[in-house]
């Protein structure tokens, strides 16, 4: 049932204007209240608008029909602008809903991409504070709407937006009583360093934006095909997608076709030996990963390498890898103590000695904390998801990150639940199950205390559906039944 706004309903919209009437903290500025009347896409609501200490703007949807829940939505890449969409989606499900910029305004050239990181300000609002500030703000002013305090608040973000949920849950576990993680890239410093990991062995002419990779585009669907022969039944059943990575053991120098004349359907010496460095990652001289091998199955996926690594040539266009486009200035601005424009981390970067250069960095955008006992005590709850054929965000490090969590804390899986989904690329696409309800399964468990095993997820293209399981836990064919159905599958 909706909860009853400050104001009888009929006066929602007279309420929403004296907003900008209040008295709030000190460092919040408010820009508009304005109450939108409901459209064939909207419902009603009161659009509120501000800066809280002068950059950092926020937009808060609050809807006449309130469902007494708050969310806050994440950015994307290096944020800089607010997420209206996904604002208004959550608002019109009955949630007030909050975005912010995150500090700095990427449409200003001096802030976009990575420039905002000549300002120390912007990168620790980038970094944690704007988030937290947002959602405190946020909070209060849906408060002096409906005469109210939220029952519930919750997060929602992927990618970046994966990541500042988990600053959130580790620096500030009272903001939210649940976050729902997509493909977090939360060890932000060795993000960047896939970057150079990847690309120099894809690249031997250090030129990722030349057009020029030593496996061209078309040959993507011939590792694919190999790869996915190899791996498809790792799971009990061939349906020509890889669903567990992880229990392959492909190797290009073993399993691949190698001709040095580099025909349609084999391969080169050299381009075997730059796979098998993809897939390896890198390591530190102590043994440690600094970067996580690229999992195999997502060569020939959609969104996948064919975006972020190797991307089809395009006419009269230099071709260049999305992991290319979104560190390009990452090391220029916001890794090092001292920018430097001239940086060139593919003929710069040295894994040996820079990795220490970046501690600073890692203090400020890095949620790799797992000790996180606060959430578990406090009976706050997670979920995290991410696509196996994710090429921008590695799938190992969300599975390192809560076995982290369980042998820190232990019972991980009684407030954090991991969800591995098959064929999906980055956030959504692929050729996998993408389409899963998280959102409704965090909200069940936070407020009525039913944890969720396994997920219906369905596909876009065909709309079958599958079972999306717990990790360690995979979803398994029963040996009976449709297998595009998830009734056919249960979670082992």
């Amino acid at each position: 049932m909706a909860a009853a706004p400050a104001h009888a309903q009929e006066d929602f919209a007279a309420s929403c204007g004296q907003v900008m009437e209040m008295t709030l903290g000190e460092g919040l500025a408010l820009t508009q209240s304005d109450y939108v009347a409901k459209t064939d896409e909207l419902p009603a609501h009161c659009d509120v608008r501000g800066t809280i200490g002068g950059n950092v703007k926020f937009a808060l949807l609050l809807p006449e029909d309130w469902n007494s829940r708050f969310v806050m939505v994440g950015n994307g890449g290096k944020a800089g602008s607010l997420q209206l969409n996904d604002a208004s989606q959550r608002m019109s499900e009955g949630f007030a809903a909050i975005t912010t910029d995150t500090g700095h305004d990427a449409s200003i050239p001096e802030q976009a991409g990575s420039r905002f990181g000549t300002d120390p300000d912007m990168e620790r609002d980038f970094g944690y504070q704007a988030v937290h500030d947002t959602a405190s703000t946020g909070k209060e002013l849906t408060e002096v709407l409906y005469g109210q305090e939220p029952e519930q608040s919750y997060w929602i973000g992927c990618s970046t937006g994966g990541r500042q949920g988990m600053m959130e849950f580790q620096r500030f576990p009272d903001d939210f009583d649940g976050y729902v993680v997509g493909a977090p890239v939360y060890n932000y410093t060795s993000q960047q360093m896939s970057a150079p990991a990847f690309l120099r062995p894809l690249y031997p002419d250090n030129n990722p934006t030349g057009g020029n990779p030593i496996i061209p585009f078309e040959k993507l669907s011939v590792l694919g095909a190999a790869v996915t022969a190899h791996c498809d039944g790792a799971d009990g059943l061939v349906d020509g997608l890889v669903s567990n990575p992880a229990a392959c053991d492909f190797s290009p120098s073993r399993d691949l076709a190698i001709c040095e004349s580099g025909g349609d359907d084999c391969f080169t010496t050299a381009q075997v030996e730059a796979l098998e460095k993809v897939y390896a990652g890198i390591k530190a001289s102590d043994g440690s990963s600094l970067v996580n091998g690229m999992p195999v199955g997502g060569e020939a996926v959609p969104g996948s390498w064919g975006s972020w690594l190797i991307p089809k040539p395009a006419p009269d266009v230099a071709s260049m890898p999305l992991l290319h486009r979104v560190m390009l200035d990452a090391f220029n601005y916001l890794m090092f103590e001292e920018d430097s424009a001239d940086y060139n981390y593919m003929t710069d970067f040295d894994f040996e000695t820079d990795p220490a250069r970046m501690a600073g960095a890692a203090k400020t955008y890095n949620a790799t904390d797992p000790n996180i006992a606060d959430v578990k005590s406090s009976g706050k709850k997670i979920i995290m998801y991410h696509g196996w054929a994710d090429a921008a965000s590695n799938p190992y490090n969300s599975i390192d990150y809560r076995t982290a969590v369980d042998e820190t804390v232990g019972e991980a899986d009684s407030f954090l639940k991991l969800y591995m989904v098959p064929g999906m690329a980055h956030c959504r696409g692929g050729i996998g199950f993408e389409n899963a309800d998280f959102v409704t399964a965090l909200i069940d468990w936070v407020e009525n205390d039913k944890a969720p095993a396994a997920i219906e997820a369905t596909r876009t293209a065909d709309m079958a559906t599958r079972a999306l399981c717990p990790y360690p836990q995979l979803a398994m064919y029963d040996g009976k039944g449709d297998i595009n159905s998830s009734d056919s599958y249960s979670c082992q």
